[in-house]
Parts: structure tokens; sequence; C-alpha cells
């Protein structure tokens, strides 16, 4: 276990440099926060391989493979660090580089390192769970065997064939959960309609429909071509209002200014608008982006609400967003959730619908004095890939889909329209959501 240990140091002390980054002061903070996550992922991945080199060479000495020589012994663990860290490793080289790889459509290699490390990743969490539960057995043999001790001792002697199978079945594991999601990744998003009552809605706006998209990820993996299948899908629905809940770039604008070029021709009677989500201040690049969605011809609601009116009626709601909720840990000067501000101007007799794209700022709102009746959120994207997702599920206030809050309030989580970075999908649904206002 000592290059584990080394390995841990090393990985540790890196991962104290990414903390102090995130915690100092706003000198430091400009290096920017995406630079911290890909440090943060490097820990992660030398770590976790080093650990799989480990075990995979101990249990094959184990086995008899390296008893011949040293040497041997040596350049076999040599042979399964190259291998077992090949993958990871060279994702990161992509990752470290984003700005200089995204384009209108993501490359051939980009693809490939990405999904290679996705199958990295679940390769290090079947080992993980694996060899967790061959420590649980070996427990289990060891309080067995004082009671029946030839029985269990002949089952203990058949540990060599478990490391075998268990080597065997990880890997099988994490190609087809692998195959899995890249397969499903690349289905077309579906169309959630959902129903909504709304207290306080006037008759004229009963059946009015609003296609949420959110957590889009063009970049490195996500491209112009993606971006155009989910417009044709909106476009087929014909809604009365579109809203984009955050999370549409992972990019500067002038990297992504063609591959965005398709949100022209999204249409709809009441308009577009837009909310940020916590990868537009990733790009650093923000206030840009919100000059250049402006020329696509949406509205940006910056801390800022607009009034959707029936024409030739009095009848309206007032529809607000708020910047992301941690736009304050970005050192972005002007920005930063602000309810208040955002809702000041809307009239209370009629309802709020707010975008807000973390579910945990939906929390924070719907706690807040104001009275809103519906909040539009992703963020989540469902979890994407599990077992990632139960993270996510943890973390979040809430996951995914449709919550009522109290006796008439709302929050819908959008599971997202693409995905993000690995192209995976595992137990989550790409989806563009239809919401149906009913008037109660």
């Amino acid at each position: 276990m000592a290059s584990t240990t080394k390995w841990f140091v090393w990985a540790s002390a890196l991962s104290l440099v990414e903390i102090g980054l995130l915690f100092s002061q706003s000198e430091v903070r400009r290096i920017g926060y995406a630079s911290q996550f890909y440090l943060a992922v490097v820990c992660f991945v030398v770590y976790s391989s080093s650990c799989v080199v480990e075990q995979v060479s101990t249990e094959m000495y184990d086995l008899g493979y390296f008893k011949t020589s040293p040497k041997v012994c040596w350049l076999a663990r040599l042979a399964l660090a190259v291998v077992t860290m090949f993958l990871a490793p060279m994702c990161i080289v992509v990752i470290g580089v984003n700005r200089h790889i995204v384009g209108i459509n993501p490359s051939f290699f980009t693809m490939l390192f990405y999904i290679c490390f996705g199958f990295t990743f679940h390769l290090l969490t079947i080992t993980w769970t694996m060899n967790s539960l061959a420590r649980v057995i070996r427990f289990i043999y060891r309080c067995l065997i004082q009671e029946k001790g030839p029985l269990i001792e002949q089952t203990v002697r058949s540990q060599h064939n478990f490391a075998q199978l268990k080597a065997l079945l990880g890997f099988i594991y994490a190609f087809f959960i692998s195959f899995y999601g890249v397969y499903y990744a690349f289905q077309p998003p579906i169309i959630r309609k959902v129903h909504i009552p709304i207290e306080n809605l006037s008759k004229s706006f009963d059946g009015f429909r609003i296609v949420q998209l959110c957590d889009i990820h063009l970049g490195p993996t996500v491209g112009k071509e993606q971006l155009e299948e989910v417009i044709d899908a909106v476009q087929k629905l014909h809604p009365d209002l579109i809203v984009i809940t955050g999370d549409l770039v992972d990019g500067h604008v002038q990297d992504l200014m063609d591959a965005v070029e398709p949100a022209k021709h999204l249409q709809a009677p009441y308009g577009k608008f837009f909310v940020s989500g916590n990868h537009e201040y990733l790009t650093r690049d923000v206030d840009n982006w919100f000059r250049h969605l402006r020329t696509l011809g949406f509205g940006i609601l910056h801390n800022d609400n607009t009034k959707i009116k029936k024409p030739d009626s009095s009848d309206e709601f007032c529809l607000a967003g708020v910047d992301d909720h941690d736009a304050t840990k970005f050192s972005y000067k002007g920005h930063g959730m602000d309810l208040d501000k955002a809702v000041s101007t809307c009239d209370p007799k009629y309802p709020i619908i707010l975008l807000a794209h973390q579910p945990n700022a939906a929390k924070m709102a719907l706690e807040s004095k104001h009275d809103i009746k519906l909040v539009l959120s992703g963020h989540t994207h469902g979890g994407q890939m599990f077992p990632g997702s139960i993270l996510v599920y943890l973390v979040n206030t809430y996951y995914a889909g449709l919550y009522k809050v109290g006796k008439s309030n709302y929050v819908y989580v959008s599971e997202g329209a693409i995905y993000w970075g690995i192209p995976m999908r595992i137990l989550s649904t790409k989806e563009i959501t239809e919401i149906v206002l009913q008037a109660s």
C-alpha cells in the first residue's frame, strides 16, 4: 500500500491548493474557478487510478502471476499503471484546453477522450464497490470460520477464483454501462408535458404553454447539430413562450458564436427569455453572452422581470428571473441572485413565475416573503449518470420533476435537454419540457 499512500499524500496536497484557491481573495480568484475544477479532477483521477493499479497488481501477485522474479513484478505493475491511467489523463488534457477545442461541432477525438473518461469513472466505481463488498464477505467468513472451520475454509480457498471473476465482471460492467450511457446520450430528447395549476391565473391564460430548455452545455462535446435537433423539436410544439433556465454554454462567445447561432430560430408569440446558470459564470464571459443572446432575440432576465400580457386585455402574469445562485462565488461584479430586485415591479395581484437555474435557489425563493407560484429550474440533469446521481440527489433540495410546496406553490426541475461533458445518460432522460398552465 506504500505507493497508494504516496499518491494519496500528493493528491491531498493538490486538493488543499484547490481549496485555497477557492476561498482566497479576489485577486487569486481571477485565475478562474474552471482551473480549480480541472485541478480537482486531476486529483481524483490520479488517486483513484493509483488505487486501482495497487488493487489489481496485489490481486495478481496473490494469484501467482508475479512470483517469478521481482523485476517481472515491477514491470507488470508499471504496465498496469500505464494501461489503467492512460485513458483518464488523456481526457484531462482535453478538459484542460477546453477553450481551444470547442467549435461548431465536437471533434472525434474530443468525444473519444470524454467517453474514455466516462469508462474510467465506471471502472473505478465498480472496482471500489466490489472491493468493499469483498471486505464485507471476508469479515462474515472470519466470523463463520470460528464455528464452522472446515466447511468455510473450503470456500475461502476459492478466493483466487473470486478475484479473477471480480476483475472480469468489473471490466464487463464498465464497458456495457458506458455503451448504454453513450447510446442514450445520443437519442433525441423526449417531450415531457406537465400540467401545473396556478393560483390567481386569469382564465385567458388557461392552457398557456411554456417550453423550458436548460442544460444544453454547448462546448467540447455538444455542438451546433445537437442544438439544431433541440430547436427543431421545440418549434414543432408551437409554444406560447420559450425560456432557457441556464447552462446554455461551456465556452467563450468568440469560440461558440457559430454553434449557438441556430438559437435565433427559436420563435414564440410571447417571446423567449434566458437566465444564467453556473456554467455561464464558469466561462468568465457571462456579460458578453448576455449581449450576444440579445442579438439572437432573447430577453435577459438579469435579476429582472417582464409582464406577459394578453392582447386587448389587462390579464397578465409576471415572469421573473434571477442570476445563478453561485454567481457571487465567482466574484463577478454586478452579478448575484437578488430575488427582491427581480420581483420588485411585479404586481401582487397577478401570479409570479420565477426562472432560477438551481433547485436550491428555488427553495430560497419559496421560503421568501414573495408569493411565487411556480419556479422553473434545472441544473441537476436528473443525475445524468449513475452512480453520480446519488450525490446529485443528496445535495439538491429538489432533484427532478414536479414538486408541490405548500398549498399552491410548485417547483419544476428539468433533467436537461442534452448533457454536460461526458456524453452519457444513465438512469436519466434528455428532455424538452412543455409546461401547460392551468387557471385555478
